[in-house]
């Protein structure tokens, strides 16, 4: 770069003009003409140049004395023009005397500088530019003006370079000490406006305002204001008054000294300390108007705010709604003022104090609402508006006010981006949304117990789901905060994941928590506990081999003295595993299902007063009834029934139709076996056995009628419906074999009613026929058979791919020989 170049301009650029400011004069006035301007200035430099030799001498007086008097009167692109055009050209050159350089890099710094000042949106290379044409001024041995060094020290200040602009601050002379005052003042509020403020820096340029015999009292005040804000920020309250209260005494009543913000400080120290009374006195002062402090100012408002800090301290309850009110004016009266955002915080905690909660909500979410917009340096921060939520949060949880903690707890989480929320925000969220779930399952205390189940009406359902999804969410992520550092809450925190997971139903969330959880924990109490309900939301997912895998390994493992706690999740084990076998498909795995439930029924793991007995007894009956062997199904499902009705339980329409079936089944039996050759004595006692199981059957498919039949479609599972709709054909099936002609068909036309559009309504139809047939009423049976053959035809053939249709071979025999004797009949005139 050539000797007093400088790229100057509103915004970065990729190439920098020939002469110096060039940028800036664009930015200022032209932005369009940038690319020619630069071309006609260098095409003007080279062309004088080359009339060096043969050309006069120019006279660089004029320009310069014109360029100086237009950076008087502020016109900077016209000086900057002037200077580029005129006197640029012969820097460096035997035209221009080293003073008339002198003057130029002044100038041009000075115009750069005013420039910079001027713009909308200043770049910093306008700064850099500026300095570097004083620092050549310098070099050319220049003794800067006063005016200059402070120029320097602002651009210094604007480019983050607080250093450099201190020892500019340093050369300015006794005699221009109201300019380095109030450059040390710029430099302090630099250093305090930071991020993270540089207080010992502040306090090193303060010492210095302060140890200036010659400072102006206003500048004076102003530093002692700003020492014993830092000092009471730092913890150092007691030398904050101590300082205050020997400094401020010679200051009062004098001429021009504004005492309020001093006084704000002692009231604010005071009120740190809990010397209430000082403090309110001190800001009294200011808040009336006679600590210097006009209406509508700063002070006002602080002197306000802290007041009502004073009220909330003060005890007796008569000064929380002053307290309130006075944050309330604030936040009203002066939403300009940076202490705004405090009189948000506070007014939230009175309205909380004075149990307005919807109240205090609202306030919490505007000042949340302004720290995620605004990035102003005595806002609280968000660590302190937390602090104070949770507080909140831990209030209402210990009146058990559900609702009101979780709002609390919501909107501290909403201060913090998802990856930064802390922990302790995490866990509160979590703690809330369970005992938001724990309220809709009527539960107390906040924890969650149960298990959602569909008998919640479904708005109901959709909510406490949301809260247990939410409430594992929050959990799993506090976990991950103390997966190093703290293995005792991480494995807590892992362990009520899973477990709201599991409760809200999303299994496989649970799967991939509890699996984490076993991972860490194998010394943990819980640990068998985790595995079993591991392999229970497997086996919920269908994952059979994986879910019988690790119950298989519980069930060992209680075999082997060196295991202690794992019993009775070992026994737990045994009616899963065997309904694991009983739903993988594989008929080879029958006889270890069945192994399993006769060792948690009979076994030595067996015993009525065992929590699985009950559930092995269904699981039991079940396996026999699928498998075909109703009279073992028969004693097991009859059992569980009576024992259920010893403790006073209802009904299981499920067990009702499994027993009343396996009863309908075991006298099909005796059917086939009174085809044979017996005595009859036994075919008598076999006639008499297949009555009673007939009336069994169709006393308890009536029984599942009267259960179901009276439920909400809605509120019936698939399984229950077919029970239903089964148990209502059975029952004729029951009186027809029973010889009751006239309650068969009744029972038929029931269900042939309620199904009429279904698939099974083809069996009432058949076997109406049937029994017409068999009461000798051939009209009405000629008449339903047309109807069934009708329906017949309208079907598609796959629908008799259903398993579950009370229909089967024997039926359709029997439809056959009915259709025969009808027609034989017909034949011979019948």
């Amino acid at each position: 770069m050539a000797e007093g170049e400088a790229a100057i301009s509103s915004r970065p650029s990729a190439s920098r003009p020939s002469a110096p400011g060039l940028g800036f004069v664009s930015a200022l006035r032209r932005h369009w003409h940038v690319p020619a301007l630069v071309g006609s200035v260098a095409l003007l430099a080279a062309g004088i140049a080359k009339a060096f030799a043969t050309a006069e001498k120019p006279d660089l007086e004029p320009p310069l004395v014109g360029a100086e008097q237009l950076v008087e009167n502020a016109d900077y692109p016209e000086a900057i023009d002037l200077l580029n055009s005129r006197i640029y050209p012969y820097l460096n050159t035997d035209v221009i005397t080293r003073g008339q350089s002198i003057r130029f890099h002044t100038l041009m710094g000075r115009a750069l500088y005013g420039g910079q000042r001027e713009l909308d949106t200043p770049h910093p290379d306008n700064d850099r530019n500026s300095i570097s044409q004083f620092v050549r001024a310098e070099e050319l041995d220049a003794d800067l003006a006063t005016e200059d060094l402070a120029r320097l020290a602002r651009s210094y200040i604007a480019l983050g370079a607080p250093e450099e602009a201190g020892r500019r601050i340093d050369e300015i002379p006794d005699g221009a000490h109201e300019i380095r005052d109030r450059l040390r003042q710029e430099l302090v509020s630099y250093h305090l406006d930071q991020v993270v403020p540089e207080t010992d820096e502040a306090l090193d340029q303060i010492a210095h305002l302060l140890s200036d015999p010659i400072v102006d009292p206003p500048i004076r005040v102003w530093a002692l204001e700003q020492q014993a804000r830092i000092r009471i920020a730092l913890g150092f309250v007691d030398d904050a008054v101590t300082q205050l209260l020997r400094e401020m005494p010679p200051l009062v009543g004098r001429s021009g000294v504004d005492l309020s913000g001093l006084r704000l400080a002692l009231g604010r120290a005071y009120l740190e300390l809990g010397a209430l009374e000082e403090a309110e006195g001190e800001l009294a002062l200011v808040d009336n108007d006679q600590g210097g402090a006009q209406e509508g100012t700063e002070e006002r408002a602080e002197a306000m705010l802290l007041r009502g800090h004073v009220d909330m301290r003060r005890s007796g309850e008569d000064r929380l709604p002053v307290a309130r009110d006075r944050y309330q004016e604030v936040v009203d009266r002066y939403s300009g003022a940076d202490v705004h955002a405090e009189a948000l915080l506070g007014l939230a905690e009175a309205e909380a104090a004075l149990d307005d909660h919807a109240a205090s909500a609202q306030a919490y979410e505007q000042l949340v609402t302004r720290l995620k917009s605004v990035d102003a340096p005595r806002d609280p921060t968000r660590e302190e508006v937390s602090a104070s939520l949770l507080d909140r949060y831990e209030r209402a949880t210990e009146r058990e006010e559900w609702l009101d903690a979780l709002r609390y707890a919501t909107i501290a989480g909403d201060i913090w981006p998802i990856r930064d929320t802390p922990p302790d925000v995490l866990i509160a969220l979590a703690h809330a949304h369970e005992a938001a779930a724990s309220r809709l399952l009527g539960e107390t205390g906040g924890i969650v117990e149960k298990v959602v189940t569909d008998d919640l009406d479904p708005a109901t359902r959709l909510e406490l789901k949301r809260h247990l999804l939410r409430a594992a969410g929050y959990y799993n992520a506090h976990a991950e905060h103390y997966v190093v550092d703290d293995i005792d809450r991480h494995r807590d925190s892992l362990w009520a994941a899973a477990r709201l997971f599991d409760r809200a139903g999303d299994k496989s969330q649970a799967i991939r928590v509890y699996s984490a959880f076993a991972q860490v924990s194998r010394e943990d109490p819980r640990y068998a506990e985790a595995r079993f309900l591991l392999a229970q939301a497997q086996q919920s997912r269908g994952e059979y081999e994986a879910a019988a895998a690790i119950y298989n390994e519980l069930i060992e493992e209680r075999r082997s003295s060196s295991v202690s706690r794992v019993g009775p999740w070992a026994d737990a084990s045994l009616v899963p595993l065997a309904q694991c076998y009983m739903a993988d498909g594989r008929p080879e795995n029958d006889a270890d299902a069945e192994a399993a439930l006769l060792e948690a029924v009979d076994g030595v793991a067996g015993g009525p007063t065992r929590p699985s007995y009950m559930e092995a007894l269904l699981s039991l009956g079940q396996l026999y009834y699928e498998r075909g062997r109703y009279d073992l199904a028969l004693e097991r499902l009859m059992e569980l029934r009576d024992r259920r009705e010893q403790s006073g339980d209802d009904k299981d329409p499920a067990v009702s139709y499994r027993i009343a079936d396996a009863s309908r089944q075991l006298a099909g039996q005796i059917d086939d076996r009174l085809e044979g050759e017996l005595r009859d004595d036994d075919r008598r006692a076999m006639a008499s056995e297949r009555e009673k199981r007939l009336r069994e059957a169709l006393t308890g498919f009536i029984e599942v009628r009267d259960a179901l039949g009276k439920v909400s479609p809605s509120r019936v599972s698939p399984l229950e419906a077919m029970f239903l709709r089964n148990a209502m054909f059975y029952m004729g099936d029951c009186a027809y074999d029973l010889g009751e002609m006239e309650v068969a068909i009744a029972h038929y036309t029931a269900a042939r009613r309620r199904y009429a559009q279904e698939p099974a309504s083809l069996v009432a139809l058949m076997q109406i026929v049937n029994a017409h047939v068999a009461r000798g009423d051939l009209a009405s049976a000629r008449a339903a058979n047309e109807r069934a053959k009708d329906f017949l035809a309208s079907l598609p053939d796959d629908v008799w791919n259903d398993p579950t249709l009370p229909i089967g071979r024997a039926d359709w025999q029997r439809w056959l020989d009915a259709n025969t004797e009808l027609y034989r009949q017909v034949a011979t005139g019948g």
